[in-house]
């Protein structure tokens, strides 16, 4: 979704804006979302949080040719 080394292209503009409006705290970099839980988080929150990722990659469908 966005080139190696270039700056960040649209759609990953949006699924980074899209994380940041659902309360998600990722650096955004290339095609790449980092995530750092802290050590004592439960499994619901790590279910929580993968479905705002869902929701936030779904930002990035509307650019998909294929």
């Amino acid at each position: 979704m966005s080139a190696w080394n270039q700056p960040l292209s649209e759609p990953m503009r949006m699924v980074a804006a899209k994380l940041r409006q659902l309360g998600i705290n990722t650096f955004v970099r290339w095609n790449w979302v980092f995530c750092a839980p802290p050590l004592i988080i439960t499994e619901d929150q790590i279910r929580e949080a993968l479905d705002i990722i869902d929701q936030a990659l779904d930002e990035s469908d509307k650019h998909y040719v294929g």
